[in-house]
């Protein structure tokens, strides 16, 4: 994806959780609709704040975010946020459910989409029907930004406790990929780790899509 940058801000030394957080909220302020997605490593519990402090700074948030719990080595409930930034070109929301979970760019080779923080709608269903509303999710916010399943590049996923139904995960997703007509002839390069969700889902993610434009474009 050229042209994207990421900027990473972590914990100084001494530094308060609502310290980081008020440097976050700057920098995206700074940043303005050049950000594509944030992604926030850092205890569940401290969703609702950090949330809560960035729609009171900026206002509202239009960019997706995906947050994996993992407190910092140092004791705190926060160990940084990656913030994914596009310095030039414009950027198209993806928004389901009323929340914006992906974004949509081009960079002259290629127009590409992001989704981020995506999750099943139902957390009460089992895990593996969890899956299965995750692709159908994907897939229709996918349509929205012009896209098919088909044109994925890369997917990570984060799985709350990935080793007690890993066996299902690995059983839905072949089932819906059976389906799909990939555009580059193989299957999407993918990573799957353990990793709690806000929303205490079975499983969160992001993926990035690419459709090469005509080369007479």
């Amino acid at each position: 994806m050229s042209g994207q940058q990421v900027v990473s801000l972590v914990p100084q030394a001494g530094e308060k959780a609502e310290a980081l957080v008020s440097r976050l909220a700057e920098e995206l302020k700074r940043q303005g609709d050049s950000v594509l997605m944030v992604m926030a490593y850092g205890s569940v519990e401290m969703y609702d704040v950090v949330m809560g402090s960035l729609a009171g700074v900026l206002g509202g948030i239009n960019w997706p975010i995906l947050w994996v719990e993992g407190a910092s080595c140092f004791g705190g409930s926060l160990a940084g946020f990656q913030i994914f930034v596009l310095p030039e070109g414009k950027i198209e929301r993806v928004s389901l459910g009323g929340r914006v979970v992906g974004s949509v760019f081009s960079d002259g080779a290629a127009r590409h989409c992001l989704l981020a923080g995506l999750t099943p709608e139902n957390v009460s269903l089992p895990r593996a029907k969890q899956c299965e509303q995750f692709f159908e999710s994907a897939s229709v916010a996918l349509a929205q930004a012009g896209f098919s399943y088909g044109d994925i590049a890369r997917t990570w996923f984060y799985n709350d406790e990935i080793l007690a139904w890993y066996d299902d995960f690995n059983r839905v997703r072949t089932a819906f990929y059976a389906k799909q007509k990939f555009s580059y002839g193989s299957l999407p390069a993918s990573t799957a780790v353990r990793g709690r969700n806000p929303r205490g889902a079975a499983l969160g993610r992001w993926l990035r899509n690419r459709r090469m434009q005509p080369s007479w474009k």
